[in-house]
């Protein structure tokens, strides 16, 4: 229940006139739109809740500064929905410091995007997965991932087909044929933390 009953049916007109726009951006883009409605409180959340996601990110940065695993399977991740970053051969190419400014250059773009990669519990397989599609290991078709002719279904049903032990002799021989062919995950020597 509105607290004040007049107040509400006024707002609730004013939102469902024809020259009445949800954003400031509406209006600009659409010169039929006339009006938005402000509400200061909602644009101060959104904009604390930017902030908080920002500062995460940059935290989870730092730390992925001290691990080059990490960092490898990051950037691996980040071509599944910004393919524009470029090839996975030209980024894993790349020295760490370069690696670390395309990561930022992701962060900068996307923090809630890098903050879902990082901590994904699924990292290493979707990085394994991208590597064994850019090797051509498995072909992307779609939103499915295929082994020659067997679908092995979206993003995730694929990972978890790795994941089930019945599939465990297909999976170590695609992981051969990565480390063969495609590009392999690496281990890189961990730092010394200063």
């Amino acid at each position: 229940m509105p607290l004040n009953t007049e107040e509400y049916l006024l707002y609730k007109m004013a939102t469902a006139h024809p020259y009445t726009g949800k954003t400031k951006e509406d209006c600009e883009n659409n010169r039929m739109l006339q009006f938005y409605i402000v509400d200061p409180e909602a644009e101060d959340e959104v904009k604390s809740n930017e902030l908080e996601s920002e500062t995460k990110a940059m935290v989870e940065f730092a730390k992925l500064v001290e691990d080059d695993n990490k960092l490898d399977l990051v950037l691996r991740n980040v071509i599944i929905k910004y393919p524009e970053t470029g090839s996975l051969t030209e980024l894993l190419a790349l020295p760490s410091k370069k690696k670390q400014l395309k990561i930022s250059e992701l962060l900068k773009k996307d923090a809630m995007y890098f903050l879902e990669i990082v901590s994904d519990k699924d990292l290493q397989y979707k990085a394994e997965i991208m590597s064994m599609v850019e090797g051509g290991i498995l072909v992307k078709e779609g939103n499915r991932f295929l082994n020659g002719s067997s679908n092995l279904g979206s993003l995730d049903g694929t990972i978890a087909w790795m994941k089930d032990p019945n599939n465990s002799s297909e999976y170590v021989v695609l992981q051969a044929r990565l480390q063969e062919f495609g590009i392999p995950l690496k281990e890189y020597k961990t730092k010394a933390k200063k």
